[in-house]
């Protein structure tokens, strides 16, 4: 987990020893958390029936909110994108690498993830830097807003999430990413999330 959490105003970093943290979860309980998701309806289903909730949630939320209000006409490219961004959560958002797998433009990805942002699918997370100038332009990562959409966008189990080479890693950083999102609603210290690289891209 690289996405961090900045502090307005003077920060200073701790040691990762005070960063640790010990839970009674385990690594199965997240897994279990991250496939249910937090939508209500979707906590009280069982796994299959709780699939098809997160399937006609994704369309619904694309045939309504999206293509009626925004007036898009290619729906299907949009849910396209939307499985494509499912697989590349927790990593860095390139709209120009999403454009080519979908035949659109860049700019035309780069409107609809704005729209998707918009209707609470997803989180773009940006890049911290000292430079308050080059914060927009920076590339962001991205997480789904609940993380049990995006396990069902692909095709994501429980038992498969716990096989080697699943995409757990970006599901999960994503997840916690959006915990900690949700802590800053009310948490009484003012703050934004950003995620962190260095130079050497690490």
């Amino acid at each position: 987990m690289r996405s961090t959490v900045h502090r307005t105003g003077s920060w200073t970093p701790r040691s990762s020893s005070a960063l640790r943290h010990e839970s009674a979860v385990d690594r199965d309980g997240y897994i279990e958390r991250l496939v249910r998701g937090g939508f209500p309806d979707a906590v009280r289903r069982a796994p299959r029936r709780r699939e098809r909730y997160f399937d006609s949630y994704v369309a619904d939320t694309i045939n309504r909110d999206v293509m009626q209000l925004w007036d898009i006409e290619r729906g299907r490219e949009m849910h396209s994108l939307v499985r494509l961004l499912a697989a590349r959560s927790g990593q860095i958002v390139v709209p120009a690498s999403l454009a080519n797998g979908l035949e659109v433009s860049a700019q035309t990805v780069r409107r609809y993830l704005a729209l998707l942002e918009e209707v609470f699918l997803i989180k773009q997370i940006p890049a911290w830097t000292r430079n308050l100038n080059t914060r927009s332009i920076a590339k962001s990562k991205l997480a789904f807003v609940d993380s049990g959409v995006a396990a069902a966008m692909l095709d994501q189990d429980v038992s498969r999430l716990r096989k080697p080479g699943s995409p757990l890693g970006g599901l999960l950083e994503g997840f916690v990413a959006m915990e900690i999102a949700r802590q800053l609603t009310w948490s009484r210290t003012r703050a934004e999330l950003f995620h962190y690289r260095t130079r050497d891209q690490v």
